[in-house]
């Protein structure tokens, strides 16, 4: 191949042009994105049955779903939420499960207990998680008139359509503001004084607003449709209409009982941005699509609808999902031409030579455009660990084709035919290079037989490694040679830079010849280090935090507000307010959102138990981390047991993608009841309380609620000629509403609600004065045939793999995950049967992070098996090998120890440096061993045979080791979107320089035993 090339001048240039632009091509294809593509595979099954109480719901419609569903195939675990009205059960499958089969499954599934539910139970609706449910954009909608009351509408009718017109967008909400309804007020006492119930009231409405067609008449020839029109043509028709007639004969109107207006519904949700209110539109992109090319559209629209309706209101984007993912990867980049630069001054140094610096250089664009080929055939996206992959690969390209130009250097030196001699140069080494390729990509072999959350995310690392390696080998073996023999002829070498490189590079070989002939005198001060190093590897590592992902530090917080249940949502605004008022203080540059509340159609869509009046979100972008730390602090301080308020800390750059926070230690109680289940909770909170001093702990029995439960005295209800069902539809019209109604108007339906006044449902005793008609003209009140009684009940109630649970989750803040797991597993004795029949063990995520960590220590293990058999298999013997492979743990206290001078944890992120370094380290080793296989017959002396082989090898193994770790210093050194690299580079780049320098001593000094035993022949 390296013959054909060289020969083949025209072919090889149009080789190499055509893939430059392919290459080019490629890239502007390759879809942009945050993450790999990372399909949780869990399932929502939310099913309502409206009415019902919470013990209903839990023994009618979540137990029976639980219980079919779990024998579904493939399913790990069930988890159910049980609220009143609502059930959310959510099915986990094994990692790797195929997500749209197990939907299908699920759906037969609750196809079998169709007949076992209620029969006013709504049909379930079956849901995936997909991280891109997330909005990628967010605007907030303000008005530039004084009519804020109007704008949803507005929005609703005139921007909404326009962006679902938007190429890849999905679906959109709205948050905040009115909407529209007609409400009729019912006034109690005039209802007694006209003998109307709200029953009467709800039918005579419902069945005097509907448009029926009555089929068809002959006329003529042609058949005509007859249609009755008895809908509602306005507000004043409702108001006028007739319920009844009184014994005189005289109508009694609707207005004569109840007040009938134009009006809002109760406002649910709030959203404020920076103090003003506003209109939220989430915006979700279809999925498959490109986040970055889908914002860019809808900004080009906001842009537009701006300038149309500039006179109604104005549109801010406040959230851009795509920033965050261009700028992770814009600073991932430029790390990568950064490295570039550094590796070029490098080799300039070390070669003498800028033209040959230009060549090996040149390598890595290129090598990186082939990449980009393989990345768009393949389907991958750009997204941080892709890049990553590029990004650390930068210096381990250039190494090819150091080692290749070397070799054509030596031919050069001894040959008359300069061409002949680049071409035996590079055929020479072309096996050894493929070999060493091989023990580089062989290591990640097992990363792609991890199915759980670190094979989604790594494999796309792991494959843009082993593609930019294999690109680099072509390129190296391939263009290396051609450019070598097209250019370098024509270029003379720089007579100061050579001679610079010259007393640089003898320097270097002197001082290093000096030492090792030391350490051949006193081998075992060398072993001692060398098997020291493990032990204090060993102690370091215990010292080190233990996370699943490395902290990424950003100036956005998030916090959740929870205030107790039963607060309206004014009090909330008021409570939200005073944070955003404290915010400006500490930052006045601060940038806030605020979203109160909810909105019924995201329940819907999204399912959740967090959602409430009492609830709120608030979104900050502060100026600085020393402002943001402060602020902080300052809401730790406010709170308290009556409002909880939880930071989503911003470092967690998986929240982006996970339905889940891995900064939070989840406890699962379970038991047979959950007065058990409560009162070890409690016992838990307190302990957890002392020992971490920490207020952030939440439970699941922390929101109760208020009620008032009404019993029936079924003796006196059947003496006034009453029935249970007619008392309790009456009750909920007169406090809830009934809004099953709706009022056309053109092309939209304007609920009607049905509800008393608002001092008809004030306080307890109103609810006990409500009469109710039992005779004509009689009336008699509801504390005269039931008992009212006020309580406190269960918000919600939780279950898990069909037993009932409770759970405790507390914040961690700059701990190690793992030492906190521990001292928690520990106290709150994890694992044990209590005398009152519960149990306990940790959440999920705990199971996530033993599973992710486990799993890559195994890779890694095998990785390690991987590269001796490749050696062995390569030099046809098993003891070469393990002198090889032991400087793969040499490497493991320079790792260490650059996690802890970096304070960088144990992650995911550098337990698979690790495992790339172990491709890596033995490439120094392979290169001496070699030259003393090689080279042994034509020495004597075996230490001069030492020492020569030694000092050819210092160069190419400083050479490259340099370049691959100057190339880590724009990631080891970030201070923005490529800090999420920076464990994986810390973990290469300490573990790089203490098995080079180690290696560069140890190995001669085995080898030297090794040869003198004759343990090394070829």
């Amino acid at each position: 191949m390296v013959k054909y090339f060289l020969r083949k001048t025209v072919t090889t240039t149009v080789c190499l042009v055509f893939i430059l632009g392919i290459g080019a091509i490629s890239f502007s294809k390759l879809k942009i994105e945050l993450f790999p593509n990372i399909t949780i595979p869990t399932i929502t099954i939310l099913t309502t049955y409206p009415n019902a109480s919470i013990e209903e719901m839990e023994l009618l419609v979540s137990k029976p779903i639980e219980e079919v569903v779990a024998s579904a195939e493939g399913v790990d675990e069930t988890f159910s939420e049980t609220l009143e009205g609502m059930s959310i059960v959510k099915v986990r499958f094994r990692w790797g499960t195929d997500v749209d089969l197990a939907t299908v499954l699920i759906r037969e599934k609750l196809d079998l207990v169709k007949g076992a539910l209620p029969i006013d139970v709504k049909k379930p609706i079956v849901l995936k998680f997909d991280p891109n449910d997330k909005p990628i954009v967010r605007i907030a909608a303000f008005s530039k008139s004084s009519d804020f009351k109007s704008l949803r509408n507005f929005i609703k009718k005139n921007l909404i359509p326009i962006f679902e017109k938007t190429d890849g967008v999905a679906t959109i909400t709205l948050s905040g503001g009115l909407e529209k309804r007609i409400l009729v007020e019912l006034d109690a006492n005039r209802m007694k004084s006209y003998s109307v119930t709200p029953n009467e009231i709800q039918r005579q409405i419902a069945s005097n607003n509907e448009n029926i067609p009555s089929g068809n008449i002959i006329r003529g020839e042609d058949e005509v449709t007859v249609r009755t029109m008895g809908a509602f043509l306005n507000v004043g028709e409702i108001e006028n209409l007739i319920l009844k007639t009184s014994e005189g004969g005289a109508p009694v109107y609707l207005n004569s009982v109840a007040n009938v207006k134009d009006s809002f519904k109760d406002q649910t949700s709030i959203c404020r941005r920076n103090f003003s209110e506003c209109i939220l539109v989430d915006i979700r992109k279809e999925s498959g699509k490109n986040t970055v090319e889908v914002a860019k559209n809808i900004h080009g629209v906001v842009g537009e609808l701006n300038d149309r309706f500039s006179d109604i209101l104005e549109l801010e984007i406040v959230e851009d999902r795509s920033e965050l993912i261009l700028s992770s990867v814009n600073d991932v980049g430029s790390s990568i031409v950064l490295s570039i630069v550094i590796c070029f001054i490098i080799l300039t140094i070390f070669t003498g030579s800028w033209v040959e610096a230009i060549l090996i250089t040149f390598s890595v664009p290129t090598s990186i455009l082939v990449s980009f080929i393989c990345m768009h055939f393949i389907g991958q996206s750009l997204n941080l660990m892709s890049l990553g992959g590029l990004a650390v690969g930068v210096g381990l390209m250039v190494d090819s084709s150091i080692v290749v130009l070397e070799s054509i250097h030596k031919e050069k030196k001894n040959a008359k035919d300069e061409h002949l001699a680049i071409e035996m140069g590079a055929s020479k080494i072309a096996f050894a290079l493929v070999i060493s390729n091989i023990t580089s990509i062989v290591v990640f072999l097992p990363n792609f037989y991890l199915n759980g959350l670190e094979g989604i995310i790594f494999k796309d690392f792991a494959l843009s490694v082993c593609i930019c390696l294999a690109s680099s080998l072509m390129v190296s073996l391939v263009f290396l040679p051609f450019f070598n023999k097209m250019i370098s002829s024509k270029f003379k070498s720089n007579d100061y830079l050579v001679n610079i490189s010259k007393n640089l590079i003898i320097k270097i070989e002197s001082t290093y010849v000096f030492f090792l002939k030391k350490f051949l005198e006193k081998p075992k001060f060398v072993l001692l280090v060398a098997f020291g190093s493990l032990l204090f590897a060993a102690i370091l590592a215990s010292l080190i935090a233990v996370n699943l992902m490395p902290k990424v530090q950003r100036l956005d917080l998030n916090i959740k507000l929870t205030l107790p249940n039963g607060t309206r949502i004014q009090k909330t605004s008021e409570v939200v307010l005073n944070i955003e008022k404290m915010a400006t203080l500490v930052d006045e540059n601060v940038e806030v959102l605020s979203k109160l509340g909810f909105e019924e159609k995201e329940l819907t869509m999204f399912p959740t138990s967090e959602f409430g009046l009492n609830r709120a979100e608030i979104f900050f972008r502060f100026s600085s981390f020393s402002k943001k730390d402060k602020f902080i602090e300052k809401l730790k301080e406010m709170d308290d047991e009556m409002q909880k308020i939880k930071i989503i800390s911003s470092s967690d750059i998986l929240s982006e993608v996970l339905p889940f926070s891995f900064e939070q230690v989840s406890i699962v109680v379970t038991g047979g009841n959950y007065v058990d289940i409560n009162s070890e909770i409690l016992k838990l909170k307190n302990k957890l309380k002392d020992t971490f001093n920490s207020k952030d702990i939440q439970t699941s029995f922390d929101q109760e609620l208020n009620e008032v439960r009404i019993t029936f005295d079924r003796n006196r209800l059947a003496s006034f000629g009453l029935r249970s069902s007619d008392v309790g539809d009456s009750l909920k019209t007169i406090v809830k509403g009934d809004e099953t109604i709706f009022y056309k108007v053109k092309d939209e339906e304007i609920p009607i609600l049905i509800r008393s006044a608002q001092e008809g449902r004030t306080g307890v005793d109103k609810i006990r004065d409500i009469h109710f008609e039992v005779d004509e003209n009689k009336f008699v009140p509801l504390k005269d045939f039931a008992f009212i009684e006020s309580r406190k009940s269960s918000r919600i109630l939780n279950r898990q793999n069909g037993k009932r649970i409770g759970y405790l989750a507390m914040e961690i803040e700059d701990q190690s995950i793992s030492s906190v797991y521990n001292q928690v597993g520990n106290i709150v004795g994890v694992g044990n049967l209590n005398e009152n029949g519960t149990s306990i063990s940790f959440g999920e995520n705990k199971k996530i992070l033993d599973v992710a960590v486990n799993g890559l220590g195994i890779a890694l293990f095998f990785s390690i098996i991987l590269v001796y058999m490749t050696l062995a298999a390569a030099m046809e013997s098993f003891l070469l090998p393990l002198l090889i492979i032991f400087s793969i743990f040499l490497a493991a206290f320079g790792v260490v120890g650059s996690l802890f001078i970096f304070n960088e944890s144990i992650n995911m992120m550098s337990l698979l440096g690790s495992i790339l370094l172990a491709g890596i380290v033995v490439n120094n080793a392979i290169l001496i061993v070699e030259f003393y296989r090689d080279e042994k017959t034509k020495y004597k002396n075996t230490e001069k045979l030492i020492i020569e082989g030694a000092k050819d090898r210092l160069i190419p193994i400083l050479t490259t080791t340099l370049t691959s770790i100057l190339g880590l210093l724009p990631l080891l050194f970030s201070f923005s979107g490529s800090t999420s690299q920076r464990s994986l580079a810390a973990s290469i780049f300490g573990g790089l320089i203490f098995s080079t320098v180690i290696s560069l001593f140890f190995i001669p000094i085995i080898s030297k035993v090794m040869i003198e035993k004759g343990l090394m022949e070829k």
